[in-house]
């Protein structure tokens, strides 16, 4: 479900004396809605404290609008760890907008694709737009220094940040797989495994 809407969902589906978690929902929805980002961040990570998975999606969206986007991809990777996909398009254009601000194009146009089988007539060619430039960023020649990159930071964050590094290592192993000569993908393919976290049952 779409932020905007979180709001008034809560408020009609949930009981005359909501639980504590959804009542820093819908605080948190209303303060997104008006863009008062910090505000809506804190409110979703006490509901995720007292709870609710919901909110670790909706935290990740609050991080991307603060213009912190690595930790928004972060973010997200945990509540996917966690629990099963939002299944909400407007969440994962969300999340695509953060692997694309730090050039993780792959994972962004995943995303952007899934987004886009149930985007409406004013996002969808939106989206077209936003992965045809991603097309245009990932020509052969181009490939081998974003894997230099990729893997250079997935290096650095592996011990502090496991999620977020296994997230570069991650778009490397796929770049690695697209490049002439599979550059390094045999060492991407390592760290990403390495990296790679305990999943629930039945997520995504």
């Amino acid at each position: 479900m779409s932020l905007p809407g979180l709001a008034l969902a809560l408020l009609l589906a949930a009981d005359p004396a909501p639980s504590a978690s959804e009542s820093h929902l819908v605080a948190g929805a209303e303060a997104f809605r008006t863009g008062s980002y910090d505000r809506a961040l804190v409110e979703f990570r006490v509901a995720e404290a007292l709870g609710s998975s919901e909110a670790s999606w909706y935290a990740a969206a609050a991080l991307l609008k603060l213009g912190r986007a690595e930790d928004s991809v972060e973010a997200f990777a945990l509540a996917d760890r966690a629990s099963r996909s939002s299944g909400d398009a407007l969440l994962e254009v969300y999340r695509g907008e953060a692997c694309y601000a730090v050039q993780l194009y792959l994972c962004a146009d995943r995303w952007f694709e899934s987004a886009a089988s149930r985007a409406g007539p004013r996002l969808a060619p939106q989206l077209q737009t936003v992965r045809s430039a991603i097309r245009d960023a990932l020509r052969p020649e181009q490939l081998p220094p974003a894997i230099d990159r990729l893997l250079g930071r997935a290096t650095e964050l592996a011990g502090a940040r496991p999620a977020l590094a296994a997230a570069y290592a991650d778009e490397a192993v796929a770049l690695a797989a697209r490049s002439p000569l599979r550059h390094r993908e045999a060492e991407a393919t390592s760290l990403a495994t390495r990296l790679a976290g305990p999943r629930q049952k039945g997520a995504r």
